[in-house]
């Protein structure tokens, strides 16, 4: 690897290290821990880096401390349920979607009223409806996080059949595979991050 690549590379790791840093908020980007995509998701069969999102910083402050919250009443990642609400919503709590899911969490009428909602369109009982049937569904599904996720889009009754069948990602609605790769994405400057990584290792095999 010649001189100029390498200052280049090494400058372009360090600005991307910083972004993980800030990324990480008040952890320490050792708290980041190595795991693969699963088949939903766009960089499926790469390396993830998946932050302790305690600090929620993408999160509108007003919210953060709900989502910890119901996090800890249910024993699920406050990140995990702050992404659902991201990606459902933009953490709208008025929101209604035209098939009639509503709140932040958008919960479907009859399942807001199986996890105890009495009003959807309240963000502490959206997310605390959302955090049981996350929950629910990690039960249901052995704790497979990607399964939980197509359940919580896709119904859970959908993806029972479609385990059944032998689970062929090609038979899931590409509403739903679009619905978990967007939950499960790293945030854009991780996925820089770990990009850079692999353009390193390319750069030094061609070296």
């Amino acid at each position: 690897i010649r001189y100029d690549e390498s200052s280049r590379l090494v400058k372009s790791l360090s600005g991307n290290m910083a972004a993980l840093g800030h990324v990480l908020g008040e952890t320490s980007a050792k708290t980041a821990q190595a795991s693969t995509f699963g088949p939903f998701s766009p960089y499926a069969g790469m390396t993830r880096l998946q932050p302790d999102r305690s600090g929620l910083s993408y999160v509108p402050q007003d919210l953060r401390a709900l989502f910890v919250g119901a996090a800890e009443k249910f024993s699920v990642s406050a990140g995990l349920l702050a992404r659902i609400a991201q990606t459902e919503s933009g953490f709208n709590p008025d929101a209604l979607s035209p098939k009639g899911a509503q709140g932040i969490m958008q919960l479907m009428p009859g399942t807001a009223r199986d996890m105890g909602v009495d009003d959807p369109f309240n963000a502490n009982q959206s997310i605390f409806g959302g955090a049981r049937y996350i929950r629910e569904l990690l039960d249901r599904f052995a704790g497979d996080v990607e399964k939980a996720l197509l359940a919580y889009n896709w119904g859970p009754g959908n993806v029972t059949s479609w385990i059944d069948r032998g689970s062929d990602p090609a038979q899931v609605p590409e509403e739903s595979r679009s619905y978990v790769a967007r939950v499960m994405a790293p945030e854009p400057s991780i996925a820089q991050f770990v990009k850079s990584i692999q353009l390193a290792r390319l750069t030094d095999i061609a070296g």
